[in-house]
C-alpha cells in the first residue's frame, strides 16, 4: 500500500513538473506565435490592399471592401496592444481575425476585378455597336436628304425658262 501511495506521489510530481515545464515553453511559444501571426496578418493585409487597388483600377466599387479591410487593420492594432500588453492569446487571435477578413477581402478584390474588367469589355463592345449603327443612320439619312433635295431641285430647274440677256452698247 506505501509503494502504491510512493507511486501515485512520483506520478503527481511529475504531471506536475511536465505541467509547469510545459507552461514555460507554451508561455515563450505563444509570444513566437502571436508575433508570427501579426506579421502573417500584416502580410495578408498588404496583399489583400494591392487586390483592392487593382479592383478599383479596373472600375470596381471597392467602398464595401474598404470597409473590411480597415476593419482587418483595426484587428492588427488591437493585436499589436495586446502583445505590447503580454496577451499573447488575444494578440494572436486577433491577428487571425485579420488575416481571415484580409484573405476574404483579397478574394472579393480579385472577383471583383475579374467582374469589373468583363463589365469594361462589353460596355466597350456596346459602345462601338451603338456609334456604328448611329454613323450608318447619319449617313443614310444625308443620302435620302441628298435624293430628295436633288429631285427638287431637278425639278425646279426644268419649269424655269431661259431669259436672254442682251448686251447694249454703251
Amino acid at each position: 500500500m506505501l509503494r502504491n501511495r510512493f507511486m501515485v506521489f512520483i506520478f503527481l510530481l511529475l504531471l506536475i513538473t511536465a505541467y509547469s515545464v510545459e507552461g514555460l515553453c507554451l508561455a515563450e511559444s505563444t509570444e513566437q506565435e502571436a508575433n508570427s501571426a501579426i506579421s502573417k496578418a500584416e502580410g495578408s493585409l498588404n496583399s489583400a490592399y494591392v487586390s483592392v487597388i487593382e479592383g478599383e483600377k479596373a472600375g470596381g466599387d471597392v467602398a464595401g471592401l474598404v470597409k473590411d479591410l480597415n476593419g482587418a487593420l483595426e484587428y492588427v492594432s488591437a493585436s499589436k496592444n495586446f502583445l505590447v500588453a503580454n496577451e499573447f492569446d488575444a494578440a494572436k487571435a486577433d491577428a487571425e481575425r485579420a488575416r481571415g477578413i484580409s484573405d476574404s477581402v483579397a478574394r472579393d478584390a480579385a472577383v471583383l476585378k475579374s467582374w469589373a474588367t468583363s463589365q469594361g469589355e462589353i460596355q466597350f463592345r456596346d459602345n462601338l455597336i451603338l456609334s456604328s449603327l448611329l454613323a450608318i443612320a447619319i449617313v443614310l439619312i444625308g443620302f435620302r436628304g441628298w435624293f430628295v433635295f436633288k429631285g427638287h431641285y431637278l425639278r425646279r430647274m426644268a419649269g424655269m425658262k431661259p431669259e436672254v440677256v442682251h448686251d447694249e452698247p454703251g
